[in-house]
C-alpha cells in the first residue's frame, strides 16, 4: 500500500532506552543504514501511539486508556475530550519474560511471582498518576502483543494479523485467563503450533498474557479494545 509520505522518520523505544550501549547501536545502525535514529521518551512514545489509536477508532468523546505494550516497557494514555495525559512505565514483555518466565513451560511459582510484580508495579505507578482520573468506559491495547492474543482468541491465524482484522476486536477478560491456562502448560513448539502465535513470539507470550490480565484486573475491566 502507498502513503506518499513526503517524510520517513526512524525511531527506537523502550528497549533502546534501556540498553546501556544505546548510543553505539544507533550509531552502528546509522552507518550501515543511512539513516538517523532517535530514541524518543516513554510520553512521545505514548502520545504517537494515541494519534494512531485515534485514527483508528472514533474516541474523540469517549473517556479511555490506552496502553501500548512492548518489549521494555509499557506507555500509558488518558484521554478525555482535549484532556490527555501520558506514562510510561517499564513493563515490558520481553523483558519480565526473561526475568520470570526464562524456560518454557514455567512454574508455577515463576507465574505467581510474575503475577504478583506486575500488580505491585501497576499499582506503585499507576495509582499515583490516575487517582484523579475519571474511572476509563474503555479499555484499549495495541501493539504486538496485543495483536497476537486478539489473534489467538478469535482463531486468526497469524499471517493475517492486520489492522483490517484486528482493530475493535474485543480481548475478553475470562477468555484471556483461560489462555494463559493453556499456554503457561506448553513449551515452545506446543506454542508455536496455537493458531494466531508466531513462532517468534512464543517465548514471550505468556508474560505479555500475564501483564495484560493483570491491566484489566487494575482497571476493573472484563474486556478491552484491541488494536494493531
Amino acid at each position: 500500500m502507498a502513503w506518499n509520505a513526503s517524510e520517513i522518520r526512524s525511531v527506537a523505544t523502550g528497549v533502546m532506552r534501556r540498553a546501556e550501549n544505546k548510543d553505539q547501536v544507533v550509531r552502528r545502525i546509522m552507518n550501515g543504514w543511512g539513516k538517523q535514529i532517535q530514541v524518543i521518551t516513554g510520553e512521545e512514545e505514548a502520545e504517537l501511539t494515541s494519534l494512531g489509536v485515534m485514527q483508528a477508532l472514533p474516541l474523540d468523546h469517549v473517556t479511555v486508556v490506552i496502553f501500548d505494550l512492548g518489549g521494555g516497557s509499557t506507555e500509558f494514555l488518558y484521554r478525555k475530550g482535549t484532556t490527555a495525559e501520558v506514562l510510561s512505565v517499564p513493563l515490558g514483555s520481553v523483558v519480565f519474560s526473561q526475568q520470570y518466565t526464562p524456560s518454557p513451560p514455567p512454574c508455577a511459582g515463576e507465574v505467581a511471582q510474575l503475577e504478583k510484580n506486575v500488580d505491585s508495579l501497576l499499582h506503585h505507578t499507576l495509582l499515583p498518576w490516575d487517582k484523579s482520573f475519571e474511572r476509563p468506559r474503555i479499555l484499549a491495547g495495541t501493539g504486538g502483543t496485543i495483536a497476537t492474543l486478539a489473534a489467538m482468541i478469535h482463531a486468526i491465524d497469524s499471517q493475517d494479523i492486520r489492522p483490517s482484522l484486528i482493530n475493535g476486536l474485543k480481548i475478553d477478560r475470562y477468555k484471556l485467563s483461560g489462555l494463559i491456562d493453556r499456554i503457561r502448560e506448553m513449551n515452545l513448539e506446543q506454542r508455536a503450533a496455537v493458531k494466531g502465535l508466531d513462532r517468534d513470539r512464543a517465548p514471550v507470550i505468556l508474560a505479555g498474557a500475564v501483564i495484560v490480565e493483570r491491566i484489566l484486573e487494575y482497571y476493573q475491566c472484563t474486556q478491552l479494545v484491541a488494536l494493531t
